[in-house]
């Protein structure tokens, strides 16, 4: 039956894109960046000079756990991290070089599975995707509530 096919097929793609997550990748760098690491280099490349309670936000997650990741990547020499000038009780996080190279393919790789995507959905009338988009909306929304 193609509904159980459907959920098959579903279901091993979030596996794979939950193992994907977990794989460990040093993203043209010598240090071993964990998921967590990576999406926090991420989020500070895009949002330089941030602030740890904005990461906190834009993550949504505490900012124990963002002190927690920064120390890490302080350690391995992917961010700077210095006082704010006119705030001394915070400091501004930016990407060192090596911060900066890593960003730059974890970028690279997005982009081209969005390519990847997009050439898959490119062969799809608009009634198909918008069956797609729905079906994916209502599979969110089921997740989210759980």
């Amino acid at each position: 039956m193609i509904f159980n096919e459907i959920i098959d097929i579903f279901l091993k793609t979030v596996f794979k894109i939950i193992d994907t997550e977990k794989k460990i990748q040093k993203y043209n760098t010598n240090k071993i960046l964990y998921s967590s690491e990576i999406n926090m280099i991420d989020v500070i490349g895009r949002n330089n000079n941030t602030f740890v309670s904005e990461l906190a936000v834009k993550m949504q997650v505490t900012k124990g756990a963002i002190s927690q990741v920064i120390m890490k990547l302080g350690k391995k020499g992917m961010i700077r991290k210095r006082p704010d000038p006119n705030n001394k009780s915070r400091y501004l996080l930016s990407l060192t070089k090596q911060g900066k190279i890593a960003f730059d393919e974890h970028k690279r790789l997005n982009e081209l599975f969005i390519t990847y995507l997009n050439d898959i959905l490119d062969k799809f009338n608009d009634d198909y995707k918008n069956n797609i988009f729905t079906f994916l909306k209502e599979v969110n929304y089921i997740i989210e509530k759980m």
